[in-house]
């Protein structure tokens, strides 16, 4: 059968008279109206890493920037740059965030709950290359809070591809971040192997990475000959598709598609009999096991390390297990 479903992409675009960087773009008026009505009374929260950001980048813009995917929300509660977001990054952009946001977290776990960006003050000088040098004593809170800065600075002006706009839920309504975000699939690619005596040998098999837009509100992962695995909204079901046709289907509304239960589909679309595949994450074995722990670096950003396989090094690298 052909794939029938109607798909909402979430895709990059261009307003007009965007310039150059995801974090500014053409505004409408109602957008601005909202944006200005969510700007905390008081400015010190944003005075020094607004400096430092437009320091590394002329065109940074807090308050359209501070609306975007699923970590970059600075505008979103009373301690904006501090509170953490929910769900996978979106994109390479939001990945910034998020490791900002998990730096300023780390700080604040080892220096105490008075530790955010909000309250502290900090010392720093600009250098004529774009780039900051913290000046207070190191291993102190102040001096953290500035590295995780002057790092997400670097970080976020590498980034200077056009803006999703879909992403912006200050002026996209459509992407609806509070409740899309905590129900994001967090895997960046899947493995599906099938040995299903219905289909050709190997049909539908490989690596799925996923797409950089979303689909229907969910991630899409799509091979290099263009077979998927996609959310239908409209039927509330995930779907492996080959040539345009529907192979596999899974009755669930999980964020991540299923591992195993699939069914084939039969001629009119409907849930047929169940087939013998599975999808996992790369080489379908088990997962990893992960316990992410806090990586200080006393002259540096944190950083975060998986300990189960990984160590913290006394000068805030991180490496293997033993080969500090």
């Amino acid at each position: 059968m052909k794939l029938a479903c109607h798909f909402t992409l979430m895709t990059a675009v261009s307003a007009q008279g965007e310039e150059k960087g995801r974090w500014v773009t053409g505004q409408t008026l109602g957008a601005r109206s909202r944006i200005s009505s969510m700007i905390p009374n008081n400015p010190r929260r944003f005075s020094l890493f607004t400096d430092i950001m437009t320091h590394r980048n002329s065109n940074f813009n807090v308050y359209y920037g501070g609306s975007y995917g699923c970590h970059c929300a600075f505008l979103a509660s009373d301690r904006p740059l501090t509170s953490p977001g929910t769900g996978p990054p979106v994109d390479d952009l939001d990945r910034t965030c998020k490791n900002f946001k998990s730096c300023l977290s780390c700080a604040r776990e080892k220096y105490g709950t008075t530790c955010i960006s909000e309250l502290q003050e900090y010392g720093y000088t600009k250098e004529s290359n774009g780039y900051i040098q913290c000046t207070d004593q190191a291993d102190t809170c102040q001096r953290a809070i500035c590295e995780c800065t002057a790092l997400f600075a670097v970080e976020h002006a590498a980034i200077d591809d056009v803006t999703n706009g879909f992403l912006h839920y200050m002026n996209y309504p459509m992407f609806k971040h509070q409740e899309i975000c905590p129900h994001l699939c967090n895997k960046e690619k899947f493995d599906l192997s099938n040995s299903s005596e219905h289909l050709e040998e190997g049909t539908s098999d490989g690596r799925y990475p996923s797409l950089e837009f979303l689909v229907n509100g969910r991630k899409c992962y799509e091979k290099e000959d263009g077979s998927q695995i996609v959310w239908n909204s409209e039927q509330q079901r995930w779907e492996i598709t080959k040539d345009g046709e529907v192979e596999f289907v899974h009755l669930s509304d999980q964020a991540c598609p299923p591992k195993e239960g699939w069914n084939l589909t039969n001629e009119d679309g409907s849930v047929g009999e169940g087939a013998n595949i599975l999808v996992g994450r790369p080489n379908v074995g088990p997962e990893e096991a992960y316990d992410g722990q806090c990586c200080a670096n006393p002259i540096g950003p944190f950083s975060i390390f998986n300990s189960v396989s990984q160590e913290c090094c006394s000068d805030g690298s991180i490496a293997a297990i033993g080969d500090c």
